[in-house]
């Protein structure tokens, strides 16, 4: 049960991750022609690696509870370091998802 929890939250928080990186991307591309810094598009893809290593440590978290929930919690606190605000509701499926894997006694 709780593997199966965390997965569709590190799912979820992964797939909205993408949603809202992509949102920050193309709000962050509007000053980039104004002030000519590309600094919001380094950091949106940053911050997709990261939502891309929490899905796949989501995956991990049914053969390997701890590791993948401590890779999930890391990812999730990365995500909105790197986008800001917009990463908020991602952090909150993908620590939380963490967080009960972490927190799993049973373990394979």
């Amino acid at each position: 049960m709780n593997s199966k929890t965390s997965l569709y939250l590190g799912i979820i928080g992964g797939s909205l991750g993408f949603i809202y990186i992509s949102y920050a991307l193309f709000s962050g591309t509007a000053d980039e022609a104004a002030y000519g810094e590309p600094f919001a598009t380094g950091m949106a893809m940053a911050a997709m690696s990261f939502s891309t290593i929490a899905i796949v440590a989501s995956v991990l978290v049914r053969q390997k509870p701890k590791l993948g929930g401590w890779i999930m919690i890391i990812s999730g606190i990365a995500i909105p370091v790197f986008i800001g605000p917009f990463g908020l509701i991602p952090f909150l499926f993908i620590a939380f998802g963490g967080f009960i894997a972490v927190r799993s006694r049973n373990q394979r």
